[in-house]
């Protein structure tokens, strides 16, 4: 809610692979569209900034590597690129995780709240090497106390 839009000359775009996700964007959007994050419907070059959140984690690396290069594909250079993105110690995914264990004890249909998180990041080198595989350099890795309570903030940009 707090990007500046630049009077109107900036276009928000919320863009997920489920149509319905995409149509529950906040209001300051102002286009939403159906997108397959290795496939973006966006020409080369043609993005000044790119917001990941809850992505990365339900990935291997191959396939993280893949998203990486599509975003450096449609960014344009100096753009920056914003992965959120659940760490081991997330306490909000162990909390989740326990919830379902408990519960699943007792039901007869297990529950699942979201995608196997399978690549959660380790540390903040791994996140920087993920960037520097797919030509970004590094900005920013965050794994202060604040990351704890849902994702690491992981800040890349593509070269200018």
């Amino acid at each position: 809610m707090r990007i500046d839009k630049r009077g109107g000359a900036r276009s928000l775009v919320a863009a997920d692979l489920v149509l319905p996700v995409v149509a529950m964007a906040h209001s300051i959007m102002d286009i939403r569209v159906a997108a397959d994050c290795f496939r973006l419907p966006f020409a080369d070059g043609s993005l000044d900034g790119l917001w990941n959140v809850g992505v990365m984690e339900h990935f291997e690396q191959e396939r993280i590597d893949m998203m990486l290069s599509e975003f450096h594909r449609v960014l344009r250079p100096g753009a920056p690129v914003c992965l959120l993105w659940p760490a081991h110690d997330s306490l909000p995914q162990k909390g989740l995780r326990a919830v379902e264990t408990v519960a699943n004890l007792f039901l007869e249909k297990p529950i699942q709240f979201h995608p196997a998180e399978i690549s959660k990041l380790r540390s903040s080198r791994e996140a920087s090497e993920a960037l520097g595989r797919n030509d970004f350099e590094t900005v920013f890795v965050d794994w202060g106390w604040r990351s704890l309570m849902a994702f690491k903030t992981v800040v890349g940009r593509r070269p200018a």
